[in-house]
Order: structure tokens, then sequence, then C-alpha cells
């Protein structure tokens, strides 16, 4: 473990640190919570689990028997909280001799270290959209091959062909979103609400749902996207230059869970033998992705 020597560390009281390190990691609201919904979780582990849905009511002749629906039970998924720790300690004698001032930032680039890992950790599924991040149909999160509970075809939530973004295949991305169907085959009657694009297309997206005109084009149309209002969340944790997602965020909140078991904690002793100061910090948590028609997504052309 490394050791904070003299000429490091000033005099800090454990109550001084943690006070530190919480206003750094509070000082700018967080970015995750524009996608996850928070979950506070009493357990070491957490069960999902998916339901199929209910088909056309049927008709019914004069005095004839009732049809009674059979459930299908859906995808069940299994999450674990992981735990995050990291830590410093000092020497007493540095905490009582040094003057320099360098190490009440230390705290604070705890509290920074902490948010950042957050986000790393809500951005994941979205960096693996396409590759690596499954649901509990076992296919990727943004997939043309979701299956069904009931035995239906197949559902798509990624373009049938891979675009960069435009105003062209945002319309595409809209359209395809609201076809989605439930595993029985209802409209989800879903209404996508937000753009989440990483920073290099911020300017494509400011071009395309900010311009009072249709972009890219020398006729007098009007922007029908416009109308739409909506949002657009750059999100600078997404990895993949050319990615872009539409979310319907009402979805999203029954789709999504990020359970906190543990928010972030500060602990502080020391050691008897050196007298050294022992600074840490903790979290745990997780998350989850039930089901997928709250997003559609493309890894760009």
């Amino acid at each position: 473990m490394a050791t904070f020597t003299k000429g490091a560390v000033p005099d800090l009281t454990d109550e001084r640190v943690g006070e530190i390190a919480f206003r750094a990691y509070m000082e700018a609201p967080p970015e995750y919570t524009n996608i996850w919904p928070l979950y506070r979780s009493y357990k070491k582990s957490e069960k999902v689990s998916t339901f199929g849905a209910v088909g056309a009511f049927p008709s019914r002749t004069d005095g004839g028997p009732v049809t009674y629906y059979s459930p299908h039970g859906g995808y069940d998924q299994s999450v674990t909280h992981e735990q995050f720790a990291y830590g410093f300690r000092c020497t007493r004698e540095t905490e009582e001799d040094d003057l320099s001032g360098i190490v009440p930032r230390i705290p604070e680039l705890f509290g920074v270290a902490a948010k950042e890992r957050i986000e790393q950790e809500a951005a994941e599924p979205f960096n693996g959209a396409f590759d690596s991040w499954t649901i509990g149909d076992s296919q990727y999160l943004v997939s043309t091959s979701h299956t069904s509970v009931d035995g239906g075809g197949t559902r798509s939530n990624r373009l049938a062909t891979d675009s960069d973004l435009s105003y062209s295949t945002l319309w595409t991305a809209i359209k395809q979103h609201e076809a989605l169907t439930d595993h029985a085959g209802n409209l989800l009657q879903l209404r996508p609400d937000l753009l989440v694009i990483p920073p290099e297309l911020e300017d494509v997206a400011d071009e395309i749902l900010g311009s009072t005109l249709k972009p890219d084009t020398a006729n007098n149309n009007a922007n029908a996207l416009r109308r739409r209002k909506m949002d657009v969340f750059v999100w600078q944790r997404l990895t993949d230059s050319d990615a872009w997602f539409i979310v319907d965020r009402r979805a999203a909140r029954n789709s999504l869970r990020w359970y906190w078991r543990r928010p972030l904690d500060f602990d502080a002793g020391a050691a008897f033998d050196t007298q050294d100061a022992k600074y840490q910090f903790t979290f745990r948590c997780t998350k989850v992705v039930i089901d997928f028609p709250w997003i559609v997504g493309t890894p760009g052309a």
C-alpha cells in the first residue's frame, strides 16, 4: 500500500477528509441519472424477470365460453452487487509537519474518481450495446434478433442498415422505434424523447433538431423533427464516436434498474504499530437491463 510521507500531506482531520471528498463528488450533477432510475437494495443480489404479454382479445359468441389466457414466463436475470474501494494512508509525522497544502486535494481526487467510475459503469451497456452487453433473451442490447417469450417472431431495435446520424436516419430510427411491439404483438405506443450521442455528434444533432427548416436542403421545408421536442444527451463516456441511440424515457424507467447497496461511503482509522492514518472510500452497486424496447440504436455506418 502506498504511503504518503512527510512533505506530501498537511494536517487533515477525518471529518475534513470526508467533507472534501463528498464535496467534489457532488459538485457536478451526475449524468447517468438521465438514463438510469435509482433503487435501494437491501440484499447481496437482485433478480429481475420479464413476463409474456396478453394478445388480442378474442371474440365470444352469445352464450359461448370465455377464452382463458395461458401465461408465459419470461427471462430471468440475477445480478450481484460489485464493491468498489480505494484509499490512501499517510504517516503521523506528515500530518503533523507538512504545510505544503498539496494533499487537501487528495480526498477531492478520490471523490472525482468515484464519480467517474460510476459514470463509466452506467455507460457500459451503451458501449457494449452491439457486441458485448447481453440482456435476458441472450441477445445484445441492440440487436436485429430479439426473441419473444410467447414463441413469436424476432424483433429488432437496431437499424436494418447501420447509418451515421442524419435527418433521414433519425426519422428512420423513430419510425422503427414506434413500430415496436410487445411479446404478443401489441404496439407498445412508444415515443422516443431522448437522443443519446457522443460528443463528436453534438454539432450534427444540433443542426438536425435545432434548425427551423429542414437541414441539408435548399428547399424551405419545415423541420418536422423540431416539433417533437426531442432532448439531446451528450454523454462524454460513450466510446464510439459514430454510435447513437434514441430512448423512450418512460419505457426506460420500466426496463432499467440501478441498485445502490451502499452509496459512496467514507471511513478512517489508524495503524496501531506505525500510527499511519488510513482513509477509505467504498461503494457497492449493480445494474441490470431487463428488456430492450426502450432503446433503438446503431453503431453508425
